[in-house]
């Protein structure tokens, strides 16, 4: 047991060079730490993810840590999943199509006693990936424009452990916590009258 908690201990850490690709490809990214994703575990995105009361039997439930106590003893789970993401954006005059694919989430879970069991999980939290080229915008109280051109990446990471603990057989308490941690990148550029001012951010979080 002691060793198979070492070696996917291990394979999370290796995995976070991947997280570290932005999945999100929407404009609205650019915005804060970029857009929020939602991944959830086993059988849960089937049912809309509406299976918070369901015991951590045949899969790991991240929606609710008091489960874990329902754990079956000598089991160990691990749980990796992927996502892919289809946007078309459309305008009145041209249409563009972007798709991406990325590792959704690494998680696993043991039975501690006979009535708690523990999970451990890492998945991204949110992320920034735009790209906008030559964006006319107005100039406050003037009749002048300016053009925009901006891209960025990055997004945060979500390393979250819970414990759940059975008292008999209708009451069970859990607890989770997380640790949020990335980075994001914004390279803007603003051409007004043949002008060209660059702005350069990176956030470290």
């Amino acid at each position: 047991m002691k060793n198979r908690i070492v070696y996917l201990s291990g394979a999370i850490l290796m995995s976070l060079t991947s997280f570290a690709q932005s999945i999100s490809s929407s404009p609205y990214s650019l915005y804060g730490v970029g857009s929020l994703y939602d991944s959830d575990f086993g059988s849960l995105p089937s049912i809309g993810s509406s299976g918070m009361a369901l015991p951590s039997d045949t899969f790991i439930n991240n929606l609710n840590p008091a489960s874990l106590g329902y754990l079956p003893q000598n089991h160990f789970m691990f749980d990796i999943g992927g996502k892919a993401i289809a946007t078309t954006y459309q305008s009145a005059s041209r249409s563009e199509k972007r798709n991406n694919f990325q590792f959704s989430h690494i998680a696993f879970a043991f039975p501690v006693t006979k009535n708690s069991g523990f999970s451990a999980a890492l998945r991204p939290y949110s992320s920034s990936a735009f790209k906008i080229s030559n964006l006319k915008l107005p100039i406050s109280d003037s009749q002048e424009f300016y053009y925009l051109t901006a891209a960025g990446s990055g997004g945060l990471n979500n390393f979250d452990f819970s414990y759940g603990y059975r008292f008999g057989k209708k009451l069970s308490l859990g607890v989770s916590a997380a640790v949020l941690f990335g980075s994001t990148t914004d390279d803007r550029s603003f051409l007004i009258a043949n002008s060209i001012t660059t702005l350069s951010k990176k956030n470290k979080l």
